[in-house]
């Protein structure tokens, strides 16, 4: 959807934030022990699924959670939330084969970033990882699937690793 401003000067929009696929890691993000081998490759294939991403406890997960200018270099937690929050996640649907959130921001600041184009998304979350052969509906063979995902924030970034798909915007193509 278009982002329109409330009356008391907030954005709010609906964006897609998330879409199942093959996302690449650094070795180290996904195997930081080196129990698989894998710490120091440059990029290691992930399968984020349909059943994962659209899991009715993971899409609820994120409700209410805050968003984000960046991602913090911690989990947001009561003990930090107001340096961390710009807004909050409102409501969290299915669109098509990406998850939606309804977005509400209320820091000006940032507001002004997100018109003058920092508007892809990323979300902070965590989930659990198995190792395994795994395939993708395409056929990318992955070392790696992700499970119960939880969310944390929703961060607005430059460039969110979901791709451009994963943004603020408007309906127009």
């Amino acid at each position: 959807d278009a982002p329109r401003r409330t009356s008391d000067g907030f954005l709010a929009v609906r964006a897609r934030a998330a879409k199942s696929g093959v996302y690449a890691y650094s070795g180290a993000e996904v195997d930081p022990d080196n129990k698989y081998g894998l710490r120091d490759a440059a990029s290691v294939n992930v399968l984020r699924d349909e059943a994962t991403v659209f899991s009715p406890s993971s899409v609820r997960s994120f409700i209410g959670k805050p968003i984000t200018d960046d991602h913090p270099n911690e989990a947001v937690t009561a003990a930090n939330w107001r340096d961390h929050s710009r807004g909050v996640v409102m409501g969290a649907m299915r669109d098509g084969d990406h998850l939606a959130f309804d977005l509400v921001l209320m820091d000006a600041a940032t507001i002004a970033k997100v018109e003058a184009g920092k508007v892809e998304l990323s979300n902070g979350y965590s989930a659990t990882l198995t190792h395994g052969d795994f395939t993708a509906p395409d056929g990318t063979k992955c070392q790696f699937r992700q499970d119960a995902v939880v969310g944390n924030h929703v961060a607005i970034v430059d460039r969110g690793r979901a791709g451009p798909s994963c943004r603020i915007g408007d309906a127009a193509p």
